[in-house]
């Protein structure tokens, strides 16, 4: 399975919620905001091995007990679009990771090869 990073999850939900940047990681709280940090927050959680402290310090330097408080908050408000966000996010990371994944793997290589074709189209030879 593929290591996701912060910044392929911070990458996911910017585009998923059609935000910028500075809106994650911005220092107020207005409820839109602390929505989409907490989603990412769990996201976050999730996918990497990363620990609290970790996690608040890629999203605009925030304390682990800011991320702990972002868990619970969503908790408590997790309906069935916040779920399917939360999904949606996570396999949008995912792919992001192993599409990164492929190109730093291919990159050293110049000559690209033919791909073969499937068992089942090959003639029998």
């Amino acid at each position: 399975m593929t290591q996701v990073t912060l910044a392929e999850v911070q990458k996911a939900t910017i585009a998923y919620f059609g935000i910028t940047q500075e809106m994650l990681l911005t220092p107020k709280r207005h409820a839109r905001f602390v929505m989409y940090r907490a989603v990412a927050y769990r996201v976050a959680r999730d996918l990497t091995h990363q620990s609290l402290v970790q996690i608040g310090l890629a999203f605009g330097g925030r304390d682990h007990t800011s991320v702990l408080h972002g868990l619970k908050w969503l908790e408590k408000r997790r309906d069935e679009e916040v779920e399917a966000a939360i999904i949606a996010i996570k396999r949008a990371a995912k792919n992001e990771a192993s599409h990164a994944r492929r190109h730093v793997i291919r990159a050293p290589f110049k000559t690209v090869r033919k791909p073969r074709a499937p068992l089942f189209i090959r003639s029998a030879s």
